[in-house]
C-alpha cells in the first residue's frame, strides 16, 4: 500500500511538472524580439503610429486595442489612434498591429499559436501584437509596459523599440 501511494505521488509530482505552464524559454510559440532602433514610437511628444485590431467574433481584438492604447498614453503622453482591420482610414506603415490582421507580418505572427501564446516583436514598420486572445494579448501587453516603463522620458526626445 506505501508503494502504491509513493508511486502515484511521483507520478502527481512528474504530470504537474510537466503540465505546468511554459514559460519563453520552453515555448517556441512564445516570443519577444525587439530591434531597438528599427521603430520610432513616439518622437518630439507624437506618434506616427495607429493601432490596427483584427475583427473576430470570439475575441474582443478592440478591447486589447484600447488597453494598448491607454497604456501607450499614460506612460509616453501620446494617444495614437485606434482602427478596425479593413477600415477606410487604415494606413499601411507605421501600425501596431493587434491580432490575426490581413497584414502578412500579422498573419505569420499568429500562426501556430494557442490562445496563451503572443509574439511580440517589430517587424519593418510594424509593432506586431500576435495574440489570439486576452491571456496572451495580456503577457504582451506585460513586455511592452516593462519596455516602455524603462524608457526614461527626460534623457531623449524619442522612444525606439
Amino acid at each position: 500500500m506505501k508503494h502504491l501511494i509513493r508511486f502515484c505521488a511521483v507520478l502527481l509530482l512528474a504530470a504537474c511538472v510537466c503540465l505546468s505552464g511554459c514559460d519563453k524559454g520552453e515555448n517556441p510559440n512564445v516570443e519577444d524580439t525587439f530591434v531597438p532602433t528599427e521603430i520610432t514610437l513616439v518622437e518630439n511628444g507624437t506618434t506616427a503610429y495607429t493601432i490596427v485590431y483584427a475583427k473576430d467574433d470570439v475575441v474582443d481584438y478592440k478591447s486589447i486595442a484600447e488597453d494598448v492604447q491607454r497604456q501607450i498614453q499614460k506612460y509616453m503622453g501620446v494617444k495614437p489612434e485606434i482602427v478596425m482591420c479593413g477600415a477606410d482610414q487604415m494606413p499601411a506603415e507605421n501600425c501596431i498591429l493587434i491580432g490575426p490582421t490581413t497584414f502578412a507580418e500579422s498573419a505569420s505572427a499568429v500562426e501556430g499559436l494557442r490562445f496563451h501564446d503572443y509574439v511580440l516583436r517589430t517587424d519593418g514598420t510594424h509593432l506586431v501584437f500576435g495574440v489570439l486572445g486576452a491571456k496572451g494579448a495580456s503577457n504582451a501587453m506585460d513586455i511592452l509596459i516593462d519596455r516602455i516603463a524603462a524608457y526614461d522620458k527626460t534623457s531623449e526626445e524619442s522612444f525606439r523599440l
